[in-house]
């Protein structure tokens, strides 16, 4: 069951008759994810003096307790 809430329903039996109780169980995720950041980069201006910054995102690493959908 991922996040959010389920509605469980209990059934007690006697071979005649039935009751039942209903009840929410609700999950979150109270767990931030973690994030492993890149090394300082060395980047070179352009001859007019102009860089233009790259993707660095694939230099990171993430984790979490669920998983990680996005950097």
């Amino acid at each position: 069951v991922g996040t959010g809430t389920t509605i469980i329903t209990l059934t007690a039996d006697d071979g005649n008759s039935t009751t039942d109780c209903t009840f929410n169980v609700i999950v979150s995720d109270a767990i931030p994810p973690s994030i492993t950041c890149p090394t300082d980069q060395a980047e070179s201006a352009n001859g007019t003096g102009m860089f233009t910054i790259p993707d660095y995102t694939t230099l990171a690493t993430a984790t979490d307790n669920c998983s990680v959908t996005s950097i």
